[in-house]
């Protein structure tokens, strides 16, 4: 790829400013993957980050970090990737020295670097191989798109330790709501969802 070529990104100069900028597609490093992206979904935190709730956001930035593509490019070092290969990349680069990462609990990282010019509201995005994961060729890329909640929903699922047959009750239905619903279903749980919106429960219950 072109180091001339540029990409489109929704550019956040500021909370609630946000316009469509073509900036220069990212430089890959050795160790680093360039994906194009597919699917981008939009998270609550993206959300707040963009009304200027959290004081911890750094602007300008570009949001997004639930996201599902293709593998555009690999650096000098990287193995075991294929062009045009579907992955999700992990928005948030992890550490690897303190005493979470050294513990297995990675997602407890004491200093993660969020990538304030790389999210996922863009053409590309650019991340290490070690924050890659590789997806089969039939996977849904919009499925894909959401695996990072869903993979916060089944470590807390996980921590339940349901047995089948038990009663789970989920408050709330929204996407991540009723990703915990369907969780607990597989692990066999007898599962009570409610939602303060009645047309949420409603539409629930019609479907059933």
């Amino acid at each position: 790829m072109s180091s001339s070529e540029t990409m489109r990104a929704m550019w956040c100069e500021r909370p609630e400013t946000v316009e469509m900028r073509h900036l220069p597609v990212h430089e890959v490093g050795d160790d680093d993957v360039l994906v194009k992206v597919a699917y981008a979904a939009i998270c609550p935190w993206d959300v707040r980050a963009y009304s200027g709730l959290s004081s911890a956001v750094a602007f300008p930035r570009i949001l997004g970090h639930e996201v599902a593509g293709t593998v555009a490019a690999v650096g000098n070092n990287v193995k075991g990737l294929e062009i045009g290969q579907p992955v999700a990349p992990d928005m948030i680069i992890k550490c690897g020295v303190c005493k979470a990462c050294r513990t297995g609990r990675a997602n407890r990282c004491q200093r993660p670097t969020f990538l304030q010019y790389g999210g996922g509201y863009a053409d590309y995005v650019r991340v290490p191989q070690r924050n890659i994961h590789p997806l089969r060729p039939t996977t849904s890329l919009k499925a894909a798109a959401m695996m990072e909640p869903l993979a916060c929903v089944l470590r807390g699922q996980e921590m339940l330790r349901l047995y089948p047959g038990e009663v789970e009750l989920v408050v709330g239905l929204g996407p991540i709501g009723l990703m915990h619903l369907q969780v607990a279903r597989n692990f066999g749980a007898r599962v009570i969802a409610s939602d303060p919106v009645d047309r949420k429960s409603t539409r629930l219950n019609s479907s059933h």
